[in-house]
């Protein structure tokens, strides 16, 4: 019982030894190859660095650009931020989506806009968005 099972994790002990120095190994020569690889290309003829372009950095401090098309939160020129509806204008949207749905609710579209809502409010909330659309909370929300 015991000695078999102090048997395999030294057996186990010994196979992962084995192959971190094989994979020691393999990294030592590739990276041999690599610097053996770059000296050749390299030449003698040209400067190392010649290929690489150089970077100009644009750099302000303590000024903040927001209005930079770069920048990473604010919007470019003439870029509104959207804002988030309130729980009002939520609120009228699913009762006029209720009342568009009861109103077709007989026909054949009208299965069809059913069938297309739930898949669509499906559809975000796997994206992970939120659905403001239970009347019920919408209404005790205010």
């Amino acid at each position: 019982g015991r000695s078999k099972a102090l048997a395999k994790a030294r057996a186990f002990q010994k196979e992962a030894r084995a192959k971190s120095k094989l994979e020691a190994r393999a990294a030592a020569a590739y990276e041999k190859q690599r610097r053996s690889e770059g000296k050749s290309e390299a030449g003698k003829d040209r400067p190392a660095k010649e290929g690489r372009p150089k970077k100009e950095a644009e750099l302000a401090f303590g000024r903040v650009d927001f209005k930079a098309p770069g920048a990473a939160h604010g919007g470019g020129e003439g870029e509104a931020r959207e804002r988030k509806e309130t729980r009002k204008d939520l609120l009228t949207k699913a009762l006029a989506k209720k009342r568009k749905l009861e109103a077709m609710a007989g026909q054949v579209e009208g299965v069809v806009a059913r069938h297309s809502d739930a898949m669509e409010t499906a559809l975000k909330r796997a994206k992970g968005e939120k659905v403001f659309d239970d009347l019920k909370k919408l209404k005790r929300s205010m």
